[in-house]
């Protein structure tokens, strides 16, 4: 079922990640609602309302394994 969002809330538990991008599927491929380069303990970010039944966080880039907690996409 298609889920409306515009905003993301992100926890990791350590600061690992360097690089990530929170994605939406788009057809048959993937569009990027977002870039940024560190989440830490508290993220948030507002955007543009996007629909989409599948979201995905990518993470390009970390100093070791990230370790995401929580995502919460409202």
């Amino acid at each position: 079922m298609p889920l409306k969002i515009q905003r993301a809330a992100l926890i990791e538990g350590w600061d690992r990640i360097r690089a990530f991008e929170l994605q939406c599927r788009d057809g048959s491929g993937w569009k990027t609602i977002f870039a940024g380069t560190t989440i830490g303990e508290t993220f948030s970010r507002k955007f543009k309302p996007v629909t989409s039944s599948t979201f995905r966080l990518d993470v390009s880039d970390a100093t070791d394994g990230p370790t995401i907690w929580e995502i919460k996409l409202k």
